[in-house]
C-alpha cells in the first residue's frame, strides 16, 4: 500500500523551495481523491495533498514527482466529483507557514477527510 506521505512530501517541497521566485504561484491543497482502478485503494476515498500551480499539479508523495496537467489529475483521482462532497483546503506558503508552526505537524490541518483506515469504499 502506499506510504500515505503526501502531507509531508508536499508541504516540505513547496517550504524548500521558499526561495524561487515565483513560490507564491504554487498552492498546497489538501482534498480527496478516490484510488484508481487496479490498486490496492480502488474506489476507496481518502484525503490526499498535491501542490497546484495554474494549471499544472505537482505531487512528491511516495518518492515520486509527478507533473501533470490539471484536469488530467483530477480525472484520475475523480477528484472533481469529491469536491462536490468535501471542502478543500488552499494554503501558499505563509499559511503552511502558520499552520505548521502552530500544529506541529504536516497535515491536514483543517476539516475532515476520510483515510485509509476507514476504507472507505465508493458504490459504483
Amino acid at each position: 500500500m502506499a506510504k500515505g506521505d503526501c502531507y509531508e512530501a508536499n508541504a516540505r517541497w513547496i517550504w524548500l523551495n521558499n526561495n524561487k521566485p515565483d513560490i507564491n504561484e504554487y498552492t498546497l491543497v489538501h482534498g480527496v481523491a478516490i484510488g484508481q482502478k487496479g490498486t490496492e485503494i480502488e474506489n476507496m476515498e481518502f484525503g490526499h495533498c498535491w501542490i497546484e500551480k495554474g494549471e499544472m499539479i505537482f505531487d512528491h508523495s511516495n518518492n515520486r514527482n509527478i507533473s501533470v496537467p490539471k484536469v488530467l489529475y483530477y480525472a484520475i483521482g475523480q477528484i472533481f466529483e469529491m469536491q462536490k462532497k468535501y471542502k478543500f483546503y488552499r494554503y501558499k506558503l505563509s499559511d503552511i507557514i502558520k499552520f505548521m508552526m502552530k500544529t506541529k505537524n504536516w497535515g491536514p490541518w483543517e476539516g475532515y477527510f476520510p483515510n485509509l483506515k476507514n476504507k472507505l469504499r465508493v458504490k459504483k
